[in-house]
């Protein structure tokens, strides 16, 4: 049997299109680069993709969030004009509601879901922690309205809303000024269901309110690779993980970096999380993420990062090499017949 990513394994063409093209959406959309996530859709004609335009509502809800609901409304509206179930006959913030209250109300997101682990069980910030002016900020409110929520554990461990807190959210939500039509929808996700996540939306969109200019700073430039932008070429998808291999063997500025690490394995996850948060770096665009997703991001890099002062420098030099990075990626993406 060939080893993974070796040049002996047998590639699927399909396959690398479609995690090409979910990454190219996944971080476009981190990008506020729509115009090209837009076009990669409407070229993407082939009934095999169509799970990619029924995933794009909850790429458009994980990845942007409240922070731009006029992008959000035009993804959902071309998600529900791409998907078998046409709903292009109601308006987009129609489809917008109906999408975040099924969101909210009805299904695990994975934001919420790290939301409750995040805010109630571990968000203690210790000594090491150096969290992000937006996020500090965004905790301090978490922490009144968790006293609000006054969370109960049940048996099962689960944390659901109190009584209490739902008698206590709609007056707390109208003195602190939240839109209307985020007020009801709210409302009525809290009434439908006992989740946390019901009680996030708001909270989140005011969080973020005072970040609205910070989009899109310091971004690099982006190449195009077989018809997709470089940025797709992730460590998610296996052509990704190939030039990653390549890139770092041809350099040694980046093994420099990654000295201190021993399986190559790990290596790679790690110069891939140094990749990603260069092409598309939540702290320089604040606006495009929801806070728990911030959050937990940085969370993941500090658990291999902070001790060691490594962050700053693996960026600097991926950021430095990019060039090389998308000499590797047409390299791989060449191979594919």
């Amino acid at each position: 049997m060939p080893k993974p990513y070796s040049n002996e394994h047998v590639l699927d063409r399909s396959f690398h299109t479609e995690q090409l093209a979910w990454e190219a959406l996944r971080i476009g959309a981190r990008r506020n680069d729509t115009a090209s996530a837009k076009t990669l859709i409407e070229c993407l004609g082939d009934p095999d993709c169509s799970k990619l335009w029924r995933r794009l509502l909850t790429l458009a809800i994980n990845e942007i969030g409240p922070s731009d609901l006029g992008l959000l409304a035009d993804l959902v509206e071309l998600a529900g004009g791409k998907t078998s179930r046409r709903t292009t006959d109601r308006p987009p913030q129609q489809l917008l509601s109906i999408a975040v209250y099924n969101i909210l109300a009805c299904r695990p997101c994975s934001v919420c879901q790290r939301a409750r682990v995040v805010t109630f069980e571990v968000a203690k910030p210790t000594k090491n922690s150096v969290y992000p002016d937006f996020v500090s900020e965004a905790l301090r409110e978490l922490e009144q309205l968790q006293t609000i929520i006054a969370p109960v554990r049940l048996a099962s461990g689960r944390l659901v809303i109190s009584a209490a807190g739902r008698r206590r959210l709609p007056d707390y939500w109208k003195e602190q000024g939240v839109d209307e039509t985020l007020y009801n929808l709210s409302v009525q996700a809290v009434r439908r269901t006992d989740d946390l996540s019901a009680t996030f939306l708001p909270w989140s969109v005011k969080a973020r309110a005072h970040e609205v200019a910070r989009i899109a700073t310091n971004l690099p430039t982006t190449d195009t690779v077989r018809g997709f932008p470089s940025y797709a070429f992730t460590a998610r998808t296996q052509l990704g993980v190939k030039a990653l291999y390549l890139w770092l063997d041809n350099s040694l500025s980046l093994k420099k970096v990654l000295r201190w690490i021993k399986t190559p394995q790990r290596a790679i996850w790690l110069l891939g999380l140094f990749v990603e948060r260069t092409e598309a770096e939540p702290r320089a665009r604040e606006v495009q993420f929801d806070v728990l997703t911030a959050l937990g991001e940085i969370a993941s890099c500090d658990a291999l990062c902070a001790d060691m002062g490594l962050l700053a420098e693996g960026m600097e030099v991926a950021r430095d090499q990019l060039e090389l990075l998308n000499a590797c990626r047409r390299e791989v993406a060449s191979n594919v017949r």
